[in-house]
């Protein structure tokens, strides 16, 4: 399950993550091992929604005909989360990551809240925890902002914060793009419209240089919309395009599809664009 879940959290080609899912998933139900398949099927969900095969599921007929008998997964799971909150928080994070990266803010401000009902920790593995930090901050600071929330805006804050201790106490590497571009969201809330720029423009450059290709593609959607935000469309237009290009090259078609769509209705596209229509 970790490797599987690093793999899609560090920004591996989201195609060959799902086929390593597919195999891992089809050797749980020849074994029955029940739990560990309610633990990946919230990860194999979210990885369908990504790509664009959200009604698709992991088939092996033989392992399949047997196991599918026996096991309801989906109220296994259900009955899971009501007796257990390590179980709850982590499907609250999903729905609430799923929604922020779709843009669905009601669904996303809905799940938040049920999320930061849980003060446990999900996960001792320093990586995988900070993911859900990272994408707790992003998300405080979209509701902060929006319904101008000091309380939201402190969340992430201390998202911030933390993930700066990170990037001093455990790897550059790995956090310094993520603590950049909360960085940035935070001066967007604070209003210091050019020290947000070269933030945005830093936490780009930092994905890049350590090779997080879908966290390229979310620093230079989210500078895209902070330019939009700010009144200047022009300058929205390449960070937001480049954006669906990075999240191609990621294989999130669904994601990109939903922010090209956006672009479309918005009239967004470069002019070139719109003569080759």
């Amino acid at each position: 399950f970790l490797y599987e879940s690093c793999s899609y959290w560090s920004g591996k080609k989201l195609l060959s993550v799902k086929s390593q899912l597919d195999r891992t998933i089809s050797l749980t139900k020849q074994n029955n091992h029940v739990l560990l398949l309610v633990q990946w099927m919230p990860l194999y969900g979210l990885l369908l929604k990504m790509i664009g095969h959200s009604n698709e599921k992991p088939s092996n007929p033989e392992a399949d005909a047997g196991f599918d008998s026996m096991f309801d997964i989906e109220k296994l799971g259900r009955d899971l989360r009501a007796e257990n909150s390590f179980q709850s928080k982590p499907h609250y994070f999903n729905k609430m990551y799923t929604a922020f990266m779709f843009r669905n803010y009601d669904g996303m401000k809905s799940a938040a809240e049920q999320y930061s009902k849980f003060k446990i920790g999900t996960c001792i593995i320093v990586f995988i925890s900070s993911i859900q930090l990272f994408y707790e901050g992003l998300v405080s600071f979209w509701i902060g902002r929006k319904e101008e929330d000091k309380t939201w805006i402190e969340k992430g804050k201390n998202s911030c914060r933390a993930m700066e201790s990170l990037v001093d106490s455990s790897s550059k590497w790995n956090f310094e793009n993520k603590a950049t571009l909360l960085q940035a969201e935070e001066q967007f809330c604070a209003g210091n419209l050019e020290v947000a720029e070269k933030l945005y423009d830093s936490a780009v450059s930092s994905a890049k240089e350590h090779k997080f290709i879908h966290e390229e593609a979310l620093a230079l959607e989210l500078a895209g919309l902070f330019y939009l935000k700010t009144g200047r469309t022009k300058r929205s237009i390449p960070y937001l395009s480049q954006a669906v290009e990075k999240y191609r090259e990621w294989e999130a078609c669904a994601k990109a599809l939903s922010l090209e769509k956006y672009l479309e209705e918005e009239k967004l596209w470069p002019e070139e664009y719109y003569a080759l229509l």
